[in-house]
């Protein structure tokens, strides 16, 4: 699952990008983070949080995953557009930009790979606080209308 690779592969790599990482792409990631929090266009934050993860990446010098996670683009796309749309979490989100952009310019390795983590993990429980699971698949978009069901 693309939560399962980005606790393999995204964790250890901003673990391995804050040793890395150039002022450059730090401008880049504070950049986003002022860009995130002017707005409320899923588009425009789904694109910023490709963005943050792109210079992250980038930052680690991993070629292979860099290449993957390009790759993967459109379907982390998706997931961050879903993550959007269920409701109020652009301020958590944000403020997990916040800490990884300060450890990372603090060149913290360790403290990098933990606000990763507590990322996917905290991205992994809203998803699946809000999915509906049926036939073994997560639905999102059945959500709401499950939820107006029980209240009638």
């Amino acid at each position: 699952s693309l939560i399962q690779y980005r606790y393999t592969n995204d964790v250890p790599n901003a673990a391995v990008a804050a040793k890395k990482i150039s002022q450059e792409s730090l401008d880049v990631i504070e950049s986003i983070i002022l860009k995130k929090r002017m707005t409320s266009d899923i588009e425009i934050l789904s694109e910023c949080d490709y963005r943050f993860y792109y210079e992250i990446i980038k930052s680690s010098q991993d070629i292979i995953n860099l290449a993957i996670t390009i790759s993967l683009k459109p379907i982390r796309m998706q997931v961050i557009r879903i993550l959007y749309s269920l409701g109020e979490y652009k301020d958590v989100v944000i403020e997990n930009d916040l800490l990884l952009y300060k450890a990372l310019a603090k060149r913290d390795s360790e403290e990098s790979r933990k606000i990763m983590k507590n990322r996917v993990d905290t991205i992994k429980s809203i998803l699946l606080e809000n999915a509906l699971i049926k036939d073994n698949q997560l639905y999102f978009d059945e959500v709401q209308e499950a939820a107006e069901e029980k209240q009638i």
